[in-house]
């Protein structure tokens, strides 16, 4: 297996783009072109990811979790897929003492929100437990939390993969009290992309439209190649 890479999250976004903005997308969504570039990235597994958007809304719930249970050989060794003015205004816009991460992942971010609010860290896989903060189990589509439970809920790279999206949005938005921030990446859609991406937003609108939050209370803005979306769940 490949040594994990260690790339900050702004240099990938800059990648991401060049690969999504410059080429062709005759050459972008050709398979002759990219079966050779994803078996460079993923080895044996370029198949599995190549395929996983005509397949992922067939496949049963363990299925699914399959995927992100098996390493990838391109795995990218960080701390966190943050970049560094995204945290900043996660940190900024963070209303309340009482705060959830839904999609806790490695924990980094928990720990900085830790340092000034109480946390509870929420993630599918168990292994992605912290010691920062408590944490459950949890499917971010049906969570096991009372409305209004938290002051703000914070979900971060999370929502692009899952496949009832819009669930998952009124689950985290029934959870808070005062904010929802959420980030994704900006990203064109494409038939073949580096990552398990179901759901792609290249414009803040898009993400917008797409969760019909035109008459929320709501910011969504760019931030070095993702979208930050912050929802005034308490009127400001």
């Amino acid at each position: 297996m490949q040594s994990k890479i260690h790339w900050p999250r702004a240099l990938t976004n800059k990648i991401r783009v060049l690969l999504d903005d410059f080429l062709p997308p005759a050459v972008r969504d050709s398979k002759a072109v990219m079966s050779v570039l994803f078996w460079i990235a993923f080895g044996p597994r370029a198949k599995t990811f190549m395929s996983v958007k005509a397949k992922a809304y067939r496949m049963t719930q363990k299925e699914y979790a399959d995927l992100y249970r098996e390493p990838s050989p391109f795995d990218v060794k960080r701390k966190t897929g943050l970049n560094e003015k995204s945290i900043e205004k996660i940190l900024e816009h963070c209303a309340g003492a009482k705060v959830l991460e839904a999609g806790s992942g490695k924990g980094y971010l928990t720990e900085l929100l830790n340092k000034d609010r109480r946390v509870i860290a929420t993630d599918l896989a168990l292994s992605n437990r912290t010691k920062a903060s408590p944490f459950f189990v949890s499917n971010l589509e049906n969570l096991p939390v009372k409305s209004a439970s938290f002051d703000t809920v914070v979900c971060t790279h999370t929502l692009e993969h899952l496949r009832n999206l819009h669930q998952a949005y009124f689950e985290l938005k029934r959870v808070a009290s005062e904010r929802l921030i959420i980030v994704v990446p900006m990203q064109r859609e494409y038939k073949y992309t580096f990552d398990l991406h179901l759901h792609f937003f290249p414009y803040p609108h898009s993400f917008q439209n797409y969760l019909g939050s035109f008459e929320r209370d709501a910011d969504c803005f760019e931030c070095d190649g993702d979208l930050v979306y912050i929802e005034y769940v308490k009127k400001r």
